[in-house]
C-alpha cells in the first residue's frame, strides 16, 4: 500500500491492518498491488468492484448445473440405524449445506450390500425401502 510516503504490502502489515486487499483503504491510505517489476501500481476501483472470483460462477459438468463451485465432499457421518435408512438427522444436515450456499453437496458413503457398510451407521440401498 502507498499513500504519504509509506508502503503496506497487501495482507502484510506491521500495524494490524491483516487482510487489507489491493484496492481497498485504510484510513488515509489504499493498498497497492505489486507488478511483476516489483513497482507497485494502483487498482482500478472499477475492476476491483466489477472483480468475482470463479468459485462464486456456475458451472456444468455433463448436464449438471450447480449455481457455485463450493461443493461439500461426502463424510462418514454414520448416523443411520441398523436398517440402513435415512434419519430425520440427514435431512437436517444435508439441507443445512445447500441452504448455506453450497452449489453441490454429496452424500456420505452409501452400502450396496448389508455386508459391505463399513460401520452400522452407514446408509444402505441393499432394498427398496431405502431407495424411496
Amino acid at each position: 500500500m502507498s499513500g504519504q510516503g509509506v508502503t503496506i504490502r497487501a495482507g502484510k502489515s506491521p500495524r494490524g491492518w491483516s487482510g487489507a486487499r489491493a484496492g481497498q483503504r485504510v484510513g488515509r491510505l489504499r493498498v497497492m498491488r505489486r507488478a511483476a517489476g516489483g513497482a507497485p501500481r494502483s487498482i482500478d476501483k472499477g475492476r476491483m468492484m466489477a472483480y468475482r472470483p470463479r468459485l462464486f460462477e456456475p458451472i456444468e459438468i455433463r448436464g449438471v448445473r450447480a449455481r457455485n463451485r463450493v461443493w461439500v465432499s461426502p463424510m462418514c457421518q454414520w448416523a443411520a440405524g441398523a436398517d440402513g435408512l435415512v434419519r430425520p438427522w440427514h435431512h437436517v444436515n444435508y439441507l443445512s449445506y445447500a441452504a448455506g450456499g453450497a452449489g453441490l453437496v454429496m452424500f456420505e458413503s452409501t452400502a450396496v450390500a448389508a455386508i459391505g457398510r463399513l460401520a452400522t451407521g452407514d446408509l444402505g440401498l441393499w432394498n427398496d425401502a431405502q431407495v424411496e
